[in-house]
């Protein structure tokens, strides 16, 4: 269960306790809720012929909750690298 993104950011002060809840809880099993495993999949059309399907690319839609959790690691693991000089401040890519 998660809600849009525009609801998360109006609800913050009042989901965050809970969410923490459920981030802890899988940090600690190891395991996410299924839910968040799933993604909508939506054909974006690039350009070209509407009718041709090789002018869509997939743009999957996964759950806020996931990726508000999948940001908080990213940190962690991001801060111990560069704390730990495991990786240059000057790395470029997507972090």
């Amino acid at each position: 269960m998660c809600f849009r993104p525009f609801f998360i950011k109006h609800l913050a002060e009042s989901i965050s306790f809970p969410l923490m809840l459920i981030f802890s809880q899988s940090f600690e099993s190891g395991k996410v809720p299924d839910i968040w495993k799933t993604a909508v999949v939506t054909p974006v059309f690039k350009k070209g012929l509407a009718s041709d399907v090789n002018n869509y690319r997939p743009i999957s839609l996964t759950y806020t909750c996931c990726k508000i959790m999948e940001s908080v690691i990213k940190r962690q693991v991001l801060n111990y690298l560069l704390r730990r000089n495991l990786i240059s401040k000057h790395q470029h890519g997507f972090l």
